[in-house]
């Protein structure tokens, strides 16, 4: 019994072994598997190639815009609000085809009603206070001629009817006197009634005199000072009458504006066309406007656009390294993806003279609009549509060229990789440069070649050094970074060799070496012995490549080659950068403000490391100090400018720079 049970133990056990290996062979087969894959897939690189072309090259500014009337009708807000605009309550829906007088946006008068009312109040007072004034001036008129017909005229007749009166007494006064003098001459009349009657008389000529002088008076002075009051009180009435007319005036007019600002609350058509909603999208981030119900709008705001279809555009914003090349009637392909791919012919109507204004202050690169009018365009265009424009700028016969994307651009050089047979001697060839890579007995490397082009467009460029029709170049250079970065620090090496090794030995010495960095203005290489690895005394390009690569130190040797005085002076007189100058400082005038934080007039290393290219930065900092004046940061890009307009308005390498 306990046999039975140790041999089914037994029995067990091996079969958990066997099934153990299995697994353990499984499992080594799969890790085997995988590596051997992933080693494959190390060794054998993803290059794709194409063989260099020649024929004819077509030099293109390409730039998508949007299309758009040149013809439009605005339909914009006519009504007076608040800073928070007034809103919309119904708009009619875009792209409908509307006559003229269709309704198209109506906006919310509740608030504009409640100011009618508020008017008409104001407006009513007005016009009582005016009816016052008006009352008051008549007033003032009736009283003078009142005065003149009336009171004046009773006091006059008055005083005359004393007078007659006191001439009267005087007569009789000086007849009586002349009887008395009689009798007092035959002795019937004293002495005493002769003076009596003779007083009587003088009192009865001053009485008269009393009454004239009062009549004088009234007629020269009373009269003449009545009158002053009243014409003062009846100017003074109309003063006042003619402000309460002129504030009446106003206020109706007011009130008259109220009810238009209701009128233009209804929005109609004032010709046929098709709706395009104004809506907009703020260039520094604020806040947008879409054309809805419940949307407010502002007053002179654009709500709705009319076009004309039979006079359309499309603008476009092109770079300004390519505005160059575009001039005024130039022949424009415009290509319509929405109408499948329908191409149009168009022709260059205008370029600005300045950039937009959205990128004055968010990128160094400026962008201008050009406008593009097209010519006989279908009755399926658009407004909005976007569109790909191809300017034509001139075209090459018997050119080379490579695709765009075989360039690989870095510090204003311009290289690409070409497909070479592998030669085991090479040194480009090793591991560590250009590689093994294909199928036994297919083996290739990759080697770099600095070339340079004299334009491209957005498929190719147009080589002019470098290449030859019968290269395979990568298509994909970017694709082994590692690779690619050290073949261009090798060719980099290679070149400063060539320029420092003077005995020819294929290494520098450090003489040689301290010649260099003399020659470059700053310490290239600052410790001899760190850079010379196998410790031989010389440093060999493979350890400058390595240097470089490693620190980009040295990234400028290549320019730094000495000028003959000769050269130097004539290139002084001319200064071929003049042009650009004038343009470079237009532009850093711009956002040199913004960069310069501490206003000092120059970039400190704070500064420059916080810039958006400090490599650029450091590049402009030709004196070596650390700090980028004004001047040299103008000279700089004067100098990247040039280089565009050279290539055709591209990157920054050496034959000028991508489209």
């Amino acid at each position: 019994m306990n046999t039975r049970h140790y041999t089914h133990r037994n029995g067990n056990a091996t079969l958990i072994l066997l099934v153990i290996g299995c697994l353990v062979i499984a499992l080594g087969y799969y890790a085997y598997a995988s590596m051997k894959t992933a080693f494959t897939q190390e060794k054998l690189a993803s290059f794709q190639f194409r063989e260099v072309e020649t024929g004819m090259f077509k030099h293109t500014v390409i730039e998508s815009g949007v299309i758009e009337s040149s013809q439009n009708i605005d339909i914009v807000c006519n009504v007076r609000s608040k800073a928070g605009g007034v809103q919309i309550i119904w708009v009619i829906e875009e792209g409908a085809q509307v006559k003229e007088g269709d309704k198209l946006v109506e906006l919310d008068t509740t608030t504009l009603e409640d100011s009618l009312q508020q008017q008409q109040l104001i407006m009513n007072r007005a016009k009582s206070t005016k009816i016052s004034a008006a009352a008051a001036v008549r007033r003032a008129t009736i009283a003078r001629q009142e005065y003149l017909e009336g009171t004046f005229k009773q006091n006059e007749q008055l005083i005359e009817s004393n007078i007659l009166i006191a001439k009267q007494n005087l007569s009789t006064a000086l007849d009586k006197v002349a009887f008395s003098e009689r009798l007092a001459a035959k002795g019937f009349v004293t002495q005493q009634q002769l003076q009596a009657d003779r007083f009587a008389v003088k009192r009865a000529n001053l009485d008269m005199s009393l009454k004239e002088n009062e009549l004088r008076t009234l007629r020269e002075i009373t009269k003449q000072k009545m009158l002053v009051g009243f014409d003062a009180d009846i100017e003074t009435a109309k003063a006042s009458e003619q402000a309460e007319e002129k504030n009446y005036a106003e206020e109706e007019s007011q009130l008259t504006e109220i009810q238009q600002q209701i009128e233009n609350c209804i929005i109609v058509a004032p010709d046929a066309g098709q709706v395009v909603y104004a809506n907009q999208q703020s260039s520094r981030g604020g806040a947008e406007f879409i054309v809805e119900a419940g949307a407010n709008v502002r007053e002179r705001q654009s709500i709705i656009k009319l076009p004309d279809p039979e006079q359309m555009q499309v603008k476009a914003k092109v770079n300004e390294g390519r505005i160059a090349f575009i001039r005024k009637g130039q022949r424009v392909d415009v290509t319509v993806g929405a109408l499948e791919g329908q191409t149009m012919q168009g022709v260059v109507l205008k370029v600005n003279k300045y950039p937009e204004a959205g990128s004055w202050f968010n990128s160094e690169v400026k962008e201008f609009a050009t406008y593009i009018k097209i010519l006989d365009p279908p009755d399926a265009i658009r407004t909005g549509l976007t569109a790909e424009v191809e300017m034509l700028v001139n075209t090459m016969a018997n050119q080379t060229m490579i695709p765009v994307q075989t360039l690989h651009e870095d510090q204003e050089q311009a290289f690409c990789l070409i497909k070479r047979p592998y030669d085991i001697n090479n040194p480009l060839h090793s591991e560590q440069l250009g590689g093994k890579h294909g199928d036994p007995g297919e083996e290739f490397s990759v080697e770099i070649v600095e070339i340079e082009y004299a334009a491209s467009n957005n498929k190719f460029l147009a080589i002019t050094h470098g290449l030859e029709a019968s290269d395979m170049v990568v298509m994909n250079p970017r694709s082994e970074e590692q690779i690619l970065n050290r073949l261009v620090a090798h060719y980099r090496g290679s070149q400063a060799l060539s320029l420092f090794d003077t005995d020819k030995n294929g290494s520098l010495s450090p003489t040689e070496v301290a010649t260099m960095n003399d020659r470059l203005g700053f310490e290239g290489i600052t410790s001899f012995t760190a850079v010379d690895k196998d410790d031989n005394g010389a440093i060999d390009v493979n350890e400058l490549g390595n240097l470089i690569e490693r620190t980009q130190e040295l990234l400028e040797i290549k320019v730094k080659t000495e000028i003959p005085v000769e050269e130097a002076a004539e290139e002084e007189d001319e200064d071929p950068l003049a042009e650009f100058k004038k343009q470079a400082e237009t532009m850093v005038a711009n956002f040199w403000p913004t960069m310069d934080a501490n206003g000092d007039g120059k970039l400190g290393a704070e500064e420059i490391s916080s810039s958006r290219d400090p490599a650029s930065m450091k590049k402009a900092d030709t004196d070596k100090d650390g700090e980028v004046s004004k001047e040299e940061f103008i000279v700089s890009m004067a100098k990247r400018l040039k280089a565009r307009a050279e290539s055709g308005g591209g990157g920054f390498g050496s034959g000028g720079g991508q489209q």
